[in-house]
């Protein structure tokens, strides 16, 4: 069958990205160095895995040994590296997937190192929705290969929290205060995979909610991507992708393929190799002070050949198809704040603070309103309490037993402190 053309955007991107491999791991593009603290290295490590499973080519399986090795290192050599945020769940979240491919193909002595790698690793434990949803997955995985009791207890914990957040209305907050429909996606594609592992009726549920949520503010054009933290990057796109093919593999219902299929589009009339769709990558527009091209083009490899995998039973090679949800229909999502209006290719989302997304306009509404809280305060309160237990339970466990890594994870709060601007907002470049 000829690649379909969801498969060959992720060959596309990885075929770039391998231009910068090299022994010590991959390269930033941008940097001319390898980010040790991100997650890009791993990440391309793990679609390198993925496509030799799929192919058989060796190359690939020398690339991904070459990048695993490197990250092999560079968490050995953590406490040296200059300090900034070492972003362990998406690094572990590769390596565990990494593991699991190649640990029949490797020598016992790589397979030994990697294993013992695997069954050590810490967390930053942000309480933001997305990194629940990362290591609840993650320890899924983990307790799968290694039936270490623990690793279910901590998964069903994170589980728990994660699915306590989503709104009435099925959106994922990724705090209170906090949305984010590019978090929300990775939320949902995140679920997707721990559904696949586990059948669990209720994740299969809210997985399938959450998907209908956001499916309603798919534009015309197939753009969903423009409200709150990450507005039009490539890491949203990528994963409502994913997250649209596999509500398809559930459900068989062709409203999920159709939106793949225009979200889709909607990504590839971008040339080259962007992060942030649309916006002047030389000035680093929409960038946030986190972003770097190595991590995000990782992620959307590993999450568009996900997709490409479940797609490519449907013969998925043409472009033309109609896109958004379909009809004509107006709704409010109280927790958001948000009206949603759609007749025909007329499409227009807004709150009462002011933010406006009208898709026949290219301009970006001048307020945002991501971080306004509509809820009840005593939610609000309490909510900051169970997150203040949850991170100094998680600090008193590194300061007593991994006294090196409390140090780390100190000096990642102080490295946040930098994204944001004197009242407390993240910093974009704009």
């Amino acid at each position: 069958m000829k690649k379909n053309i969801v498969y060959r955007r992720s060959l596309e991107i990885v075929n770039y990205l391998s231009r910068f491999i090299e022994e010590g791991g991959l390269r930033d593009p941008l940097e001319k160095k390898v980010l040790n603290n991100g997650y890009g290295n791993a990440f391309y490590g793990l679609v390198c895995s993925l496509h030799y499973k799929k192919t058989n080519n060796l190359i690939w399986k020398e690339r991904a040994l070459k990048a695993i090795t490197a990250e092999l290192d560079i968490i050995d050599k953590r406490y040296y590296i200059k300090k900034g945020v070492f972003r362990w769940e998406f690094k572990n979240y590769a390596l565990i997937n990494s593991y699991i491919l190649l640990k029949d193909e490797i020598d016992i002595n790589l397979r030994e190192r990697f294993r013992k790698t695997v069954k050590s690793w810490l967390n930053l434990d942000s309480y933001q929705t997305n990194w629940l949803a990362m290591r609840a997955l993650n320890y899924r995985l983990r307790y799968l290969e290694f039936n270490k009791k623990s690793d279910l207890i901590r998964s069903n914990i994170d589980l728990k929290l994660t699915l306590n957040k989503q709104t009435k209305e099925g959106f994922f907050p990724d705090e209170l205060g906090n949305n984010s429909f590019q978090y929300h996606a990775y939320v949902t594609a995140l679920l997707f995979q721990y559904y696949r592992l586990t059948e669990d009726k209720t994740v299969k549920s809210r997985f399938l909610k959450g998907v209908d949520c956001i499916s309603y503010f798919i534009d015309p054009k197939g753009d969903f991507n423009y409200f709150g933290r990450g507005k039009y990057q490539i890491f949203g796109y990528a994963s409502l992708i994913y997250a649209l093919a596999g509500a398809y593999e559930l459900t068989n219902d062709s409203k999920y393929l159709k939106n793949a299929k225009i979200v889709f589009n909607y990504l590839d009339r971008f040339e080259g190799y962007p992060i942030v769709l649309g916006k002047d990558e030389s000035k680093k527009e929409g960038w946030y002070g986190y972003n770097n091209k190595s991590d995000y083009l990782g992620f959307a490899a590993v999450y568009l050949f996900y997709a490409s995998e479940i797609l490519e039973k449907e013969g998925f090679k043409s472009l033309r198809c109609g896109g958004g949800a379909s009809g004509k229909y107006s709704l409010f999502f109280p927790s958001l704040g948000l009206y949603v209006k759609r007749n025909g290719n007329q499409f227009l989302c807004y709150s009462k603070g002011g933010f406006k997304y009208d898709s026949s306009k290219k301009a970006d509404s001048s307020i945002d309103t991501s971080a306004d809280y509509y809820g009840n305060k005593i939610d609000l309160v309490l909510y900051n309490f169970s997150k203040m237990i949850y991170r100094g339970l998680s600090l008193l466990y590194k300061l007593f037993f991994r006294p090196r890594d409390f140090i780390l994870t100190i000096e990642y709060y102080k490295a946040k402190k930098k994204y944001y601007s004197r009242d407390g907002k993240l910093k974009v470049n704009t």
